[in-house]
């Protein structure tokens, strides 16, 4: 991995950690892919140098953010805080923040009780480990900690693996700068008066390399993690001292110097004050400490009372105090009252004045109102008067209302029975006209031979009370095409409509043959041909029935000559052109145009115009 330098300072933002603002500067966020275990991860990589405002010492730490398998084991290492040895770390899917010490000891944040997510920390040499409570798998990072051109440690790896997370040890500046501080405190006994305390990490790698796999995940399957932390713990203990004692930094040397030093500072004082005293008898000595004792007594005690007198004194001017400024606004109340008193002397006459012309005002309202109440008296009988009058007119509007509800009725029932008549004209003229088309066609069906292909399909739509018409309108395209005359229908058979017009069901075929032999046999009359189809007869009858029972108009012989001769649904607004039939409508123009002849009469198609009607 290659190392990055720091931005400039503009670049930094403050935030707030452990409580107090520490400035964070972000030396670089890129995403990386790798290729582990023959799969394609990725994993997003921040540099962060946070400077703390007490110190101002600048310490660098890489925050990784990682997917693994689950959601609960993404985590986020965020900030570090030197001086106090802990980690935080953000757990984004609980949104909450855990805060470690370097021995693996929980210390819970804002009182978090229950923490959805615990981590133990184990520190060694420029790496630490950290494993989940959840999952049991442990995490191990190690960084090489090498120290960049703007003096920060940046963060190196041995080897690739999405599964490590760095942190760093202080600058070497910062430990010269620290035994600088260390030399002054020597030469200054009189202003440093304590120790100062130089904090330094020491990370000490606590897991043996047997239990390490490659790619940083230790399996928890040998030992329990209560176990496992305990041997840790005095691992740790048993190697601070066998494993690092060589690589003690000089401050604590000079530390130790120091402290050499201040022992013997000490004792010379000691000799000397034992020097001074030796003249002294013992007894003498102790007299001399008996009084004292008792002088310090006696004072303590003089102080006790003067504290309690200072009490009791405070108190009274408290209470002096509080009575001064209640007689103060007793007396701001009365000079109050003593104005508003003044006022109303001021006022009294004029009240007096106001009276005595609202005394006028109510004997003339008196006077008024005396000579209202004769006039209601007056008004109130002819109001009786007109009351009686009302009674009477209203005992006449109640008999002229019921003999009025009679008429009504009766009016009703002479408009039913007009009703029924007009129903059953209009009947009569129905079935009139619809015998009168029946035995047209029963005429025409003496020339069968003769027809046309437009006979042939008038008379298949006319038959069964248009049953033909409405339900099978491919059937007519096929008479169209085919140019079916009269002489056609003799050599029709089930195979030919069933194949041919494009008829689906055994009884419509076996309908139509029956009309088609009805009218090919040779020699039957038209009154032979009514005792043939008596049922045809009495379906008119009731078709006729039922138009009249339901509200609708009388059929218009005008209109229906204006319908398309294709659908009889629609108005025919469309010329064939040559010929000049006006027998299309607006949705079979499509399919009279793919024939390309007339609809009407078969000649050639060369175009269709559509025509506008005046007042349409």
């Amino acid at each position: 991995m290659s190392k990055q330098t720091a931005n400039d300072n503009n670049d930094a933002v403050w935030k707030l950690h452990e409580g107090r603002p520490c400035k964070v500067v972000i030396l670089r966020y890129k995403k990386l892919e790798h290729h582990h275990q023959k799969k394609k991860r990725s994993c997003w990589e921040r540099y962060l140098t946070v400077i703390k405002d007490e110190t101002a010492r600048a310490y660098a730490l890489m925050a990784t953010r990682q997917h693994y398998y689950d959601e609960d084991n993404i985590f986020e290492l965020e900030c570090v805080d030197n001086s106090k040895n802990k980690v935080t770390l953000f757990h984004p899917a609980t949104q909450q923040w855990i805060c470690l010490d370097s021995e693996g000891e929980l210390v819970k944040k804002e009182d978090l009780a229950n923490v959805n997510m615990r981590w133990k920390l184990y520190t060694g040499w420029r790496k630490f480990t950290l494993q989940s409570m959840n999952t049991n798998k442990y995490l191990s990072a190690q960084s090489t900690g090498k120290v960049d051109a703007n003096g920060f440690i940046a963060l190196g790896w041995e080897n690739w693996d999405i599964r490590r997370v760095g942190f760093v040890m202080p600058l070497e500046s910062e430990v010269q700068a620290d035994k600088a501080s260390v030399s002054k405190s020597k030469h200054s006994k009189s202003e440093n008066k304590g120790t100062s305390l130089v904090f330094v990490f020491v990370f000490v790698f606590v897991f043996n390399e047997q239990n390490e796999k490659a790619d940083g995940i230790l399996s928890p399957k040998s030992k329990p993690v209560s176990t496992q932390q305990d041997d840790n713990t005095d691992n740790t203990k048993k190697l601070l001292y066998v494993n690092h004692c060589s690589s003690l930094d000089d401050k604590i040397k000079d530390q130790i110097d120091s402290l050499k030093m201040r022992m013997a500072t000490m004792s010379e004082r000691k000799t000397t004050m034992e020097e001074k005293d030796a003249g002294v008898p013992v007894d003498e000595w102790a007299n001399l400490q008996d009084s004292l004792r008792k002088k310090q007594l006696y004072v303590g005690e003089y102080k006790d009372t003067l504290n309690e007198i200072l009490v009791k004194n405070l108190g009274r001017s408290k209470q002096c105090n509080d009575l001064f400024e209640l007689l103060k606004e007793q007396q701001l109340e009365k000079t109050r009252t003593e104005k508003d008193i003044q006022k109303l002397q001021q006022e009294l006459p004029v009240i007096e004045e106001k009276s005595n012309t609202i005394r006028k005002d109510l004997d003339q309202l008196n006077a008024k109102l005396s000579e209202l109440q004769t006039q209601i008296k007056a008004k109130q009988i002819e109001l009786n008067e007109c009351v009686h009058v009302c009674t009477l007119k209203t005992d006449i509007f109640n008999k002229l209302s019921e003999k009025n509800k009679v008429l009504s009725h009766n009016v009703g029932v002479f408009e039913q029975q007009f009703n029924d008549f007009k129903q059953t004209e209009l009947r009569i003229q129905l079935f009139e006209t619809t015998l009168a088309d029946f035995q047209h066609i029963l005429r025409c069906e003496e020339n069968w031979q003769r027809w046309t292909t437009n006979d042939v399909i008038t008379w298949v739509r006319h038959i069964e009370n248009g049953f033909f018409r409405d339900q099978f309108k491919l059937m007519f395209d096929v008479i169209k095409k085919y140019q079916f005359t009269g002489l056609d229908l003799s050599k029709m058979n089930e195979i030919t409509l069933k194949n041919v017009l494009k008829i689906r069901e055994e009884k419509h075929r076996k309908l139509l043959l029956a009309h088609i032999e009805r009218i090919t046999k040779s020699g039957v009359t038209t009154q032979e041909q009514f005792k043939i189809c008596p049922d045809i007869i009495e379906k008119i009858d009731n078709e006729s029935r039922k138009s009249i029972s339901t509200p609708q108009k009388p059929s218009d012989d005008k209109a229906d000559a204006n319908l398309c001769i294709v659908c009889y649904n629609e108005k025919a607004d469309r010329i064939c052109l040559p010929c000049g039939h006006l027998c299309l409508g607006k949705d079979c123009e499509s399919q009279v145009k793919e024939s390309h002849k007339c609809a009407f009469c078969g000649q050639d198609l060369k175009d269709i115009i559509k025509v506008y009607t005046v007042g349409a």
